[in-house]
């Protein structure tokens, strides 16, 4: 036929010799499905990116208000400063006489020295040391005497206000024994007196000498309803050093003592920072102080709006107000709407992302609320200075605070969560979602016999070792140390010590059992949830992928620059699948683009339809050469007779080969 003749007037064309053919036979066309596919879920896509993004900016807004509202570099200097300071020697404090040793201790007598020796010690003035020695410092490092315009200051910088407070809370003493604790006993005559951990408030005497009158309002509750000794920086380091003493004489701590604290504040004018110090001990009836010492510093801007800095701080508060209100007001918009639209109702609403969501906004309008109640004391209450008295704000803003601090902590922690919910419309940032969405079986058996295990081991060291070694003395204490060992953190002489030959067991199948054989069925777990996650997904990686993202996002932020919308994209792919292409080039997109079917969107004569179409952010290019293509046509016809076949082939072939010599030429 003269189809058959057409088809064999080239069958001789020697192309496959011309090699800059067989170099330059790459074309560029777009995937029709790949691409409607992506301009169908790219409206959610969007959402989710504009979504992440702001969340981000808020996020970042939040650390960045806290960082200037808490001048953590600044606190940090004192911090650091003074808990070296205060922790000299506090180690070592563990009963009530090393207590009284650490806040004044006594000189030592030298033994020997004749009798001229005593009489020069006997003109010579005491030099007691201890931190009221520390507190009160009236001279410098070469005995020069300090003015009175230097008096207070502690650490050189840090200027002391008021002076310093100890304060003790008190238990009750029963006189029947330990029957009220214990209930009856044999031996509650052996040992009539018993000391409840239940405070009490009713004076005491102690050993007070009544000629000390200055002391005596010690040994009652004072207007804060505390047992309270306060010692002014105006009265100067050796008469407060004698008041202390006063007190140790009087025993003013003994047995009923539950706990006692060092309370002062100072400032620091170069930092524009008070800060509030507060050294506690418990004490335990078993004898000593228990739990450790506890220091306290808290700095506090009882200034907070005094610079520039400030100010822009404060407009940062601001915008941060009205943001969480607008996210509030749209979660619960929404909320409502799903809820509505719903058959379930407000059910749908019971799963995890809306608790997350309501507990960090709930977060967040309280830190907002306690924020606005220390604006308010310090505003209130503002400090004259100098001062004779315990300025008891200070003690106050830095509770405030403290607890400001935790609620920052668990803000900051679940909006970690929340991020998760914002990756959920990108898959490469959905993988760990989705890894433990399909552990999560495994993961809740894992759990129940990691804990029965875990726990258990937990339970026997606190049994066999916790008598003897502090850190299992509690179950609590014991499952913090065995998590230690599951880290690798162990102290396994103390264990030895108290009996070697089960702290051997113990160890070996603890590390065996727990460390070896649950961690890796865990890491098994995980990894064979990750590799399901990731299976379906292409190499790209998740930092070229999301980025790919955000430049779409950008193009189709200033879309209304292109003249045409995704729409009228999405329709003209749609005609071109509907006549059977798959793929396609960017002139047959702009050919259909530029007919009526486009609607009321005209291009004018200088537009390049090709370059716009190959800008578009969502459509899917792929590059083939013209074997590819050849193979790929003929894929499509595999149901033809065979000599048709053969005929076609060569026509597409010699056609991509001509068409490859005309470009050249032109």
């Amino acid at each position: 036929s003269s189809f058959g003749k057409e088809l064999r007037l080239g069958a001789n064309m020697d192309f496959d010799d011309d090699e800059e053919y067989l170099e330059k036979d790459q074309h560029e066309f777009i995937d029709v499905q790949d691409s409607l596919k992506d301009l169908e879920s790219w409206p959610s896509k969007q959402r989710g990116y504009k979504g992440l993004c702001s969340f981000c900016v808020f996020i970042i807004l939040y650390i960045v208000m806290l960082s200037m509202q808490l001048r953590v570099g600044q606190s940090y200097a004192i911090d650091s400063a003074f808990r070296s300071f205060l922790n000299e020697g506090l180690d070592e404090v563990y009963t009530q006489e090393q207590f009284w040793e650490y806040l004044i201790k006594e000189p030592e007598e030298e033994e020997g020295g004749g009798g001229g020796a005593g009489e020069a010690g006997e003109s010579e003035e005491v030099e007691y040391e201890g931190i009221m020695s520390s507190l009160f410092v009236n001279s410098w490092y070469n005995g020069d005497a300090y003015l009175t315009s230097e008096q207070g200051y502690i650490l050189d910088y840090n200027k002391l206000v008021g002076g310093a407070k100890i304060v003790q809370t008190r238990g009750v003493k029963t006189n029947d024994g330990c029957t009220e604790l214990l209930g009856p006993s044999a031996y509650d005559r052996f040992y009539p007196d018993c000391y409840l951990e239940v405070l009490t408030d009713e004076p005491f005497t102690g050993s007070l000498d009544e000629s000390m009158d200055w002391i005596n309002s010690s040994f009652a509750v004072d207007s804060s309803g505390a047992f309270s000794a306060f010692f002014s920086v105006a009265d100067g380091r050796d008469l407060n050093i004698q008041r202390a003493l006063a007190l140790k004489q009087a025993r003013w701590t003994d047995k009923q003592t539950r706990g006692i604290a060092i309370k002062f504040a100072f400032y620091n004018g170069n930092l524009g920072l008070f800060t509030f110090c507060a050294i506690e001990l418990n004490f335990d009836v078993g004898g000593i102080f228990t739990n450790g010492n506890h220091i306290t510093i808290q700095s506090i801007n009882m200034e907070p709006y005094r610079s520039n800095d400030d100010r822009i701080r404060l407009a940062l508060e601001v915008i941060f107000m009205i943001w969480v209100s607008q996210q509030a007001a749209f979660f619960a918009r929404d909320s409502f709407e799903k809820a509505t639209a719903s058959k379930k109702g407000w059910r749908v609403l019971l799963n995890l992302w809306t608790a997350v969501d309501t507990a960090n906004l709930s977060l967040f309008f309280i830190y907002i609320a306690f924020r606005t109640l220390v604006l308010w004391m310090i505003y209130t209450n503002s400090i004259t200075v100098p001062t004779n008295k315990y300025e008891a704000i200070l003690e106050d803003v830095s509770a405030v605070q403290s607890s400001q601090l935790v609620i920052n902590f668990l803000n900051l922690f679940i909006g970690l969560l929340r991020f998760f919910k914002y990756y959920a419309f990108q898959e490469r940032l959905n993988v760990i979602n989705k890894t433990f969405e399909n552990a999560f079986t495994d993961l809740y058996h894992f759990v129940i016999m990691f804990g029965v295990i875990f726990g258990g081991y937990a339970v026997m060291a606190h049994i066999l070792f916790g008598p003897s070694v502090k850190s299992y003395s509690s179950v609590g204490r014991a499952l913090m140390t065995c998590w230690q060992m599951l880290l690798g953190e162990f102290d396994y002489e103390a264990i030895e010590y108290v009996n070697p030959e089960m702290a051997a067991i113990f160890f070996i199948t603890f590390m065996f059992l727990v460390t070896i054989v649950l961690v890796n069925i865990l890491l098994a777990i995980l990894i064979d949830a990750y590799t399901k996650a990731t299976q379906d997904q292409e190499g790209i990686s998740i930092f070229a992928e999301v980025g790919k993202g955000v430049v779409k996002s950008v193009n189709h932020m200033r879309g209304h620059t292109r003249q045409f919308n995704d729409d009228d994209m999405k329709k003209a792919l749609e005609k071109l699948r509907n006549k059977g292409l798959s793929r396609v080039t960017a002139q047959q997109i702009g050919e259909i683009l530029t007919t009526k079917n486009r609607g009321d969107v005209q291009f004018s004569q200088q537009v390049n339809l090709e370059d716009i179409v190959n800008d578009h952010p969502n459509l899917h290019h792929i590059s083939m050469k013209d074997e590819e293509v050849a193979t790929d046509d003929m894929n499509k016809i595999s149901g033809y007779p065979v000599e048709l076949i053969d005929n076609i082939e060569s026509v597409l072939r010699e056609n991509a080969y001509l068409r490859h010599r005309v470009q050249t030429t032109t």
